[in-house]
């Protein structure tokens, strides 16, 4: 098949000494490595040298005569003939193009040509084609483009920016991917040669000289720099930024650009601050626990021994209204040390489900009193709320605590709300404990009108003796963080300087007693006969005046210093005895192991437990009105009323 090209008769030459012969022109262009190809006016073969074979499969003999559309792609034809029509149109013009060409075997090879008008040359006569084979060298360019692309898009969809700047104070950028966007909120063109601003200025003042002096050290050694530090974003935010880059070195070594990443790594510090702050309340509550612990015993003992010697001393005596000052200021240091036991989440409780909206409401005129006439109080409870399960004293300190703490943020005046709520939690805050689960909760919040907080103050207001108001324990809000911790709870603060704060607390809800309490049993009268009580404490010093106190009120006293002892002792036979007091917490054996031990041998032996401390102690007696329950330190009347309801009941 011929494809005329429509060149119009050419000249002829006239000097038949400037023609080559077939055979010269062949030896001159069979050396050649490209396929060299002449045309005539009507598009057909003329000549074409020997490469045609080397790199297409085609022998010359085969294409003489033929048109050139056989050596060409039949999806690029239209585009060979219009631009070798454009070439023959105008004398001595050239053009270069690539198109497929179909070798020998049918395979598609990519060929760039250059086509030139040399009809009217006396020689050659035709029009050039000058092609040499580029499918190899596109199949790599191809892939490099792919590569660049695939650089290109994972750059641009990572979470980050990456970067070329220059080693000068201000991060000269070079390169900037649109990771910048995310990172700083500037478009990297703005940031790209320092247009609108330079990178260094973003960073904070304080974070500048550091990071400057720390990267030098590294690139000097030729190290990773890797440093976090604050950016100001175009929105005027300061974010928390992770930078690793490293130097890029010359043939001499010398340094000629900083190339690195950066990431956005605010959350990260911030849940790093939160665990932290954490840590430290749990290392503050152990301390306070062990604290308290070892305190109560100290009240036990004076407490115990003030009334002894009280009860010993005449009705008139001088020295009793001095015993009476030491017992009130025993009673004022135990409330003391149940502060501190509530935040370490160490205070043994009488657990029960409660109704906190009902509490709510009883408590509202209590709570309208402590909190003045300047003050506005709403309560908004919602009916079918969900009980919880939890301590109806603590709970109500919970309420108490936040209202006082409160109106000491409003001393003019203002407003608190508290309102109750059903809430499911789907994901739990970063500042809630690690034990806490998603689920059911009841939310109760107390919001206030008053001076708010900085976020510095946000951080420690539930540390124990931290206080912003000069005066008070400092142990308020601590206290209300120990008691809904222990409670399987969570809180969340919200707060800024001049525009009140709101603290929101959640109690998981119960739907069956799941946690056993301790139970409660009614005061009951001194008994009139003697009974004989085991004590079990590991203190000597609080088993001296617990088994003092014991023969004042009239009972027999077997003393114990641990449970091995007081098993022994039962084992013994030698002493008949009616009811066991013991401590909770001992070295050895503990309370709660002694009774197991002792209920498979007298399962209806009544038993009252005592400690001002749990010791992580989790209590389940499964023993109804048979066991009881009584806070250290106590009274003589305490004691003898607990005692007395548990004999009343065994009898």
């Amino acid at each position: 098949m011929h494809v005329p090209i429509n060149a119009g008769s050419a000249a002829e030459a006239e000097s038949s000494q400037a023609q080559l012969s077939e055979a010269q022109l062949r030896l001159l262009l069979d050396g050649v490595n490209d396929v060299v190809t002449i045309l005539d006016a009507e598009g057909n073969v003329t000549f074409v040298n020997a490469a045609v074979e080397r790199l297409f499969g085609r022998r010359p003999a085969d294409l003489l005569g033929q048109g050139f559309n056989e050596l060409v792609h039949p999806d690029d034809l239209p585009l060979a003939i219009a631009a070798l029509q454009s070439v023959v149109a105008a004398p001595g013009s050239s053009t270069t193009l690539e198109l497929r060409a179909l070798d020998g075997h049918g395979n598609v090879r990519e060929v760039r040509t250059e086509a030139r008008n040399l009809l009217h040359d006396p020689v050659l006569r035709g029009i050039v084609l000058t092609s040499h084979d580029v499918t190899d060298r596109n199949v790599e360019e191809r892939k490099l483009r792919e590569r660049e692309q695939a650089y290109a898009s994972l750059l641009s969809n990572l979470a980050g920016m990456g970067y070329r700047c220059k080693n000068d104070d201000v991060c000269s950028m070079l390169l900037v991917t649109d990771g910048c966007r995310t990172v700083t909120g500037y478009d990297p063109e703005q940031l790209r040669g320092n247009r609108d601003v330079a990178y260094g200025d973003l960073i904070h003042p304080d974070d500048a000289e550091p990071l400057w002096a720390a990267r030098q050290v590294n690139l000097a050694a030729h190290r990773t720099c890797d440093n976090e530090y604050r950016i100001k974003t175009q929105s005027g935010e300061w974010r928390w930024v992770l930078d690793i880059a490293n130097g890029v070195y010359g043939p001499d070594g010398e340094l000629v650009a900083i190339e690195g990443f950066i990431i956005d790594v605010t959350v990260k510090k911030r849940l790093e601050e939160q665990l932290s702050h954490s840590q430290r309340l749990e290392g503050i509550g152990r301390l306070a626990g062990g604290i308290a612990h070892d305190f109560n015993n100290l009240l036990a003992v004076v407490m115990s021994y003030s009334e002894l010697a009280s009860a010993q001393l005449e009705p008139n005596h001088v020295v009793r209204e001095d015993l009476s000052q030491v017992l009130d200021a025993t009673h004022r240091a135990k409330e003391l040390t149940h502060q501190l036991l509530a935040f370490a989440s160490e205070q043994l409780l009488e657990p029960k489900a409660l109704d906190l909206g009902g509490m709510a409401r009883d408590l509202e005129r209590l709570l309208q009193r402590v909190l003045g006439e300047d003050i506005a109080l709403s309560t908004r409870v919602p009916s079918g709320l969900w009980p919880v399960w939890g301590d109806q004293g603590q709970m109500g300190q919970v309420l108490l605590n936040l209202a006082v703490n409160a109106r000491d943020a409003m001393p003019q005046g203002g407003a608190l709300s508290i309102e109750l709520a059903n809430q499911m939690v789907a994901e739990l805050p970063p500042s809630a404990p690690p034990e806490t689960k998603p689920g059911d909760y009841v939310q109760l919040s107390v919001r206030d009108s008053g001076t708010g907080m900085s976020e510095e103050v946000q951080r420690r207001i539930f540390e124990p003796f931290f206080s912003t108001k000069g005066r008070g324990s400092g142990l308020g809000l601590a206290t209300v963080y120990g008691i809904v911790k222990q409670a399987g709870g969570f809180l969340i603060v919200k707060s800024a300087p001049g525009q009140g704060s709101e603290f929101r607390v959640f109690f998981p809800r119960t739907r069956n007693a799941v946690r056993a309490a301790l139970s409660a049993v009614p005061n009951a009268p001194r008994p009139n006969q003697h009974k004989t009580v085991l004590l079990v404490e590991d203190e000597p010093t609080v088993r001296r005046g617990t088994a003092r106190m014991l023969k004042l009120l009239g009972f027999g006293a077997v003393s114990a210093e641990s449970g091995e002892a007081a098993l022994e002792l039962l084992g013994s036979g030698e002493h008949d005895i009616d009811l066991v007091l013991t401590d909770i917490v001992m070295r050895g054996m503990s309370g709660l192991e002694l009774v197991e031990k002792l209920r498979a041998e007298a399962p209806t032996l009544p038993v009252l437990f005592m400690s001002g401390y749990s010791g992580g102690a989790t209590v389940d007696l499964g023993d109804g009105d048979r066991a009881a329950f009584l806070p250290k330190p106590f009274s003589a009347e305490a004691l003898a009323q607990k005692l007395a309801a548990l004999l009343s009941v065994a009898e």
